[in-house]
């Protein structure tokens, strides 16, 4: 038997569990902290396997519960593959990025 599906979202920080009164965080993906995007951004890439930023953005966005691409996040995974490229804990080869 699976797992609650609201689970996974509740353990990535997406939705709180208050008493049973779930809500959202935060209502879109730039009301977000920039550390936790970070983390979860990293996360999201399970493994060192170099992946195409597109589709490092797109698991970034399923991760977080997104079922579809907004400009806004593609703006914010870009903004992150660089800030953590800066910061050392990306690599990037081309079009390609992986965990550091």
């Amino acid at each position: 038997m699976g797992s609650d599906p609201l689970q996974t979202p509740a353990r990535r920080g997406v939705i709180k569990n208050d008493g049973g009164v779930l809500s959202l965080f935060a209502k879109s993906i730039d009301d977000y902290d920039r550390d936790f995007l970070n983390e979860q951004f990293l996360a999201s890439l399970e493994g060192k396997a170099w992946r195409e930023r597109d589709d490092a953005i797109r698991a970034f966005m399923h991760w977080l519960g997104y079922s579809k691409m907004t400009e806004g996040i593609g703006d914010m995974g870009k903004s992150l593959i660089n800030g953590l490229i800066q910061d050392g804990k990306l690599e990037s080869e081309g079009t390609r990025v992986r965990k550091a």
